[in-house]
């Protein structure tokens, strides 16, 4: 019985990392799948010029009355082309260490990949979209974008 629990799992687990990218070609740990007109790309993320992600600290302050230091991040992502994006999956890891449930903002967490909020269905033709979050600590948490649609 355990193993089939274990089992189920893990293939859920595989289902949702599977249903989360949009190409029906693979995407390494390294890659962007970007999908123009139902045509997949799969691009090394240093070579994708279609869309970009800046992210930068905004601040940081010492908590005193938990004893630990937060910071402020702003993440920028940018539609290079003249088209808009319908679709933008971030992966991250456990670097982003949310303050609480409540620190991020303009954007949707599902596990490690936050995706275009409900309200905010796509990025228009060259331009940009931001969101933020409050993390624990002052590291630079990991993300990359992994898949985009346009």
């Amino acid at each position: 019985m355990k193993s089939i629990q274990i089992l189920c799992a893990l293939l859920l687990t595989l289902a949702v990392a599977n249903a989360s990218f949009v190409c029906p070609k693979p995407c390494g740990a390294n890659d962007i799948c970007v999908m123009i007109d139902n045509n997949c790309k799969v691009l090394p993320w240093w070579s994708c010029q279609e869309v970009t992600m800046a992210v930068k600290m905004i601040g940081q302050w010492n908590d005193s009355v938990n004893n630990c230091v937060y910071s402020q991040w702003e993440v920028t992502v940018t539609n290079h082309l003249p088209r808009k994006i319908t679709n933008l999956f971030i992966a991250t890891d456990d670097s982003l260490t949310l303050r609480d449930s409540a620190s991020i903002w303009n954007i949707a967490k599902n596990g490690n990949v936050l995706s275009l909020p409900a309200y905010q269905p796509s990025v228009n033709p060259s331009a940009s979209y931001t969101f933020g979050f409050i993390i624990k600590g002052t590291h630079q948490p990991h993300m990359i974008i992994k898949a985009v649609t346009y």
